[in-house]
């Protein structure tokens, strides 16, 4: 009997060790993601990229420019101004995980949104049914910053599927390489007015800017979202 008992603690004693074994084993992949710092006033300037990781043994840049680096903490010149897609992954024995953005490399620090155009809109709502029954919609504009901010314009375009949008006061964002939204809605005048999202157009101020030199930034960009199509137009400022 007590050599049976001793089979079975020593059984259960290798079971513990081979599921502990296995506990420690089952690391997993790590997590990635990265921050970008730096004043920039010359295409000679540095930028310095930070890795946020969590069970890394080892980071690998790719600064979209055909340039790589690793470490957990990095600096790095571009070769001129311009958009990068910037990579870092994050490596440990179990596997890799990759986190990308886009990385603006300008002297510029802001753009100021000036106008927006609405060239199209959907000729129906959802179901096929008409915005409004008896004339056009009323055109509202709501743009949502990169923070998160929401401006809205106050105006109201009335019986028109397009129009014009003049901003004031005109919205600011400092965040050059993450999207914007645009949404335009059908909003019924009256005491209570029914609001219908008509369309919306997702823009990132990153992949305008040029790698030709300081003097050949666009002002304008043409939006598209299926038959929503309108003209942002905005000011490059420090």
């Amino acid at each position: 009997m007590r050599s049976l008992i001793s089979k079975l603690l020593s059984l259960s004693a290798v079971v513990l060790l081979v599921a502990s074994c296995k506990k420690n084993d089952d690391k997993p992949n790590p997590t990635i993601g990265f921050t970008y710092s730096g004043t920039i006033s010359s295409p000679n300037d540095t930028l310095n990229f930070t890795a946020l990781t969590k069970d890394a043994n080892s980071v690998s840049w790719n600064f979209g420019d055909g340039t790589t680096a690793s470490g957990f903490t990095v600096s790095h010149v571009f070769s001129g101004y311009g958009c990068y897609s910037v990579s870092a992954t994050a490596v440990n024995d179990d596997g890799s995980t990759t986190a990308t953005k886009e990385v603006p490399f300008t002297m510029f620090r802001k753009v100021i949104v000036k106008s927006v155009e609405v060239i199209q809109t959907p000729p129906f709502a959802y179901g096929g049914v008409s915005w409004d029954p008896n004339d056009d919609p009323d055109l509202n504009l709501k743009i949502v910053l990169p923070d998160d901010t929401v401006y809205t314009s106050g105006i109201t375009i009335s019986n028109s599927t397009t129009g014009l949008f003049t901003l004031s006061p005109q919205p600011v964002t400092y965040g050059l390489g993450d999207k914007m939204s645009f949404e335009i809605y059908d909003k019924d005048l009256g005491s209570n007015p029914e609001v219908y999202l008509m369309g919306y157009a997702n823009f990132s101020l990153c992949p305008p800017i040029p790698n030709s030199g300081l003097f050949s930034y666009n002002d304008s960009t043409n939006l598209q979202n299926g038959s929503l199509r309108l003209k942002v137009k905005y000011t490059w400022s420090q």
